[in-house]
Formats: structure tokens, sequence, C-alpha cells
């Protein structure tokens, strides 16, 4: 329980400079990293500096507003605010950006099936393909196969859902 003690004196403490937390819809002028220059709808001056993150670190999550578009500025005091809501977004970055962009899933796996059915494919020739030789001991040559271990085919073949995580989704 003490941490929710100290969450409570946390909350009490920011709400003790009696400043209302109010938002403001604004068109996105100018993107910068981490920040992002807003123009109030209701003519107010620009907003500067707005965040597009909640503070310092490594592994953010990052929303890119599309410059032009509409957002919500949700204001924390008279000179912080940060992006609350958005119309249409650039790009999303979700801890990082070292391992590239999201899969198109369908794509991925019709791709995965087409390879699968070649390998299978395959798998059968081979499994089905013998080459004769004779033994040239005895009186007469006996034309045999040597023996061949059967390859298993891929069974079954992906689906969606073997790679899908439905938490996640983009478009």
């Amino acid at each position: 329980m003490a941490g929710t003690q100290d969450l409570g004196d946390l909350i009490r403490r920011l709400t003790e400079n009696n400043e209302e937390l109010y938002s403001l819809p604004c068109k996105v002028k100018e993107v910068d990293g981490e920040t992002a220059t807003l123009a109030p709808l209701n003519g107010d001056a620009d907003l500067l500096d707005v965040k597009l993150t909640a503070g310092a670190s490594e592994t953010p999550l990052l929303i890119t507003p599309v410059i032009d578009s509409v957002v919500i500025a949700t204001f924390l005091s008279k000179d912080t605010a940060f992006i609350s809501l958005y119309s249409e977004i650039e790009s999303v970055a979700i801890r990082g950006d070292q391992f590239g962009g999201l899969i198109k899933i369908e794509e991925l796996v019709s791709k995965l099936n087409r390879l699968e059915d070649k390998v299978n494919g395959l798998v059968s020739k081979f499994n089905s393909h013998g080459h004769p030789y004779v033994i040239s001991t005895g009186p007469a040559p006996n034309p045999t196969a040597p023996p061949l271990s059967q390859e298993t085919p891929i069974a079954p073949t992906t689906q969606r859902a073997d790679l899908e995580n439905e938490n996640v989704n983009h478009g």
C-alpha cells in the first residue's frame, strides 16, 4: 500500500497549483523529433514544443501526426502541452524502430503458403523418385533401388492465426 500512498501524494501535489487541465483543437504546423508546433483552431498564438512523448526514453511510444492534420493538444500546465488525440497519423514507433515496420499479415501468410506448397511438391517428387542400379554379383544382374528415407511434407500450412497478434493492428 505504500506505493498507492505515494501515488496519492503525487496527485495531490500536482493539483495544488490549482491550474485547470484543458484541451484545444489545433492544426499541426511542424514536427521536429519528439515535439510539434501547433496552430490552435481558435486563432490563438502557436503552441511551441508540444510533446509527442511522455519524457526522455530510449524506447518511447512515438506517434507522429501528419502536417496540416487536426489534433487535440491537452495542457498539463500553462506552459506544457501534449497531443492527446490525432485525426491523421504519419507514423508510429513502438519502443523505437530497430526492428523495422510491422508485417502485412495476409501477404506474409500467402507467401509462406506458396513456399510451403513448393517444398511439399519437391518432397513428394523426392519421395516417389528412385534410381535403379545393378548389383553385379550373381549369374544375372538384378536392378534394384537403394533404400531411401522418406521426407515429411510441411503440414499443416501456415495460418494467419499462427503469426498474428490481434492486439496490435495497423493499416
